[in-house]
């Protein structure tokens, strides 16, 4: 997972997939190494849990190493699955799932977007 921009009730979470083989996604464009990549809005943020808990401030990533295990994306709700790594520590520290529930969520297909934090 790249960067994540929450703002007045809106989020924007930068990311890029592992490689894909682009024989399956012939509908997306990929970046140079086959992967997805791009930006995930998220607009009129009802709701956000963190397992199961709520979280009343903005979300933001705990570590810098971190990566995303499954996504999914419904019509008003995505479920992220993520694992945190301390850069210090060379093991997985933690693991969380994350609820967000919104008015809108849309993909933006971005194949050569540059991150910082990749």
């Amino acid at each position: 997972m790249g960067e994540i921009k929450h703002l007045n009730g809106d989020m924007i979470i930068s990311m890029k997939s592992a490689e894909v083989d682009p024989e399956d996604i012939s509908e997306i464009a990929l970046t140079q190494d086959d992967r997805i990549s791009g930006k995930l809005h998220i607009e009129g943020v009802v709701k956000i849990t963190e397992n199961n808990l709520p979280i009343s401030k903005l979300l933001e990533k705990k570590y810098k190493n971190t990566e995303i295990m499954h996504l999914n994306i419904f019509d008003h709700k995505i479920v992220i699955e993520i694992i945190y790594n301390d850069i210090s520590n060379t093991k997985w520290t933690e693991y969380s799932t994350i609820e967000i529930e919104a008015e809108k969520i849309w993909w933006e297909n971005i194949p050569d977007l540059l991150d910082p934090f990749w």
